[in-house]
């Protein structure tokens, strides 16, 4: 349990409490976070996102201004899987950072939390200069009702983007380029295509 000297077992009984939504879950696993090395603080916000309660909703916040960029790409990611749309207005100053990553989880995160206040910044995160932040955008531009968005990811899938090819999977209607990647002589490209 949490009294172990293996920092594998502690982490493992806070992820138990954390979900059973244990009165005690937070506070234990804030506790323990304090205690690991810099290096494992990127896996403890999946904990505190899947409680939700005001005190692991206060430490995400905090975590979201954690100097490591690793640490933040982890709160947008676990608040995208948990459902949490509370870190909404922090996600969306995530987004306006330079570190790509970041930018990327933060498009994704406004789609699938289904932000209509970030579709200004998604349209121009369309325009960015990495492509996968491009591609999130649209994919999220077309998650909260832009059809027009589809274009490019279509466009991207039919070039072999591996990105586009996995977003079509999502798609309804778009099977068609899915199926003519199956035969592609790049396996990552097949692969991405199932």
């Amino acid at each position: 349990g949490l009294g172990s000297p293996s920092l594998e077992v502690r982490y493992e009984a806070a992820h138990q409490l954390c979900k059973k939504k244990h009165k005690l879950a937070v506070s234990q696993t804030e506790s323990l976070m304090y205690k690991s090395p810099s290096e494992a603080l990127p896996l403890y916000p999946p904990l505190f996102a899947m409680v939700g309660d005001a005190h692991s909703t206060r430490v995400l916040r905090k975590m979201l201004n954690h100097s490591s960029h690793d640490v933040r790409l982890a709160v947008i990611l676990s608040a995208t899987k948990y459902q949490r749309d509370d870190l909404l207005p922090q996600i969306r100053q995530q987004s306006s950072q330079l570190q790509f990553a970041l930018q990327e989880a933060a498009a994704a995160a406004f789609g699938v939390l289904k932000d209509e206040e970030s579709i200004p910044k998604l349209e121009k995160l369309t325009q960015s200069q990495y492509p996968t932040v491009a591609l999130a955008a649209q994919l999220s531009l077309y998650q909260l009702g832009k059809q027009d968005a589809i274009d490019a990811i279509v466009s991207a899938a039919q070039n072999g983007d591996l990105y586009a090819i996995a977003a079509l999977g999502s798609i309804p209607d778009h099977s068609d380029i899915l199926l003519q990647h199956l035969n592609h002589s790049d396996p990552q490209v097949r692969y991405n295509a199932i």
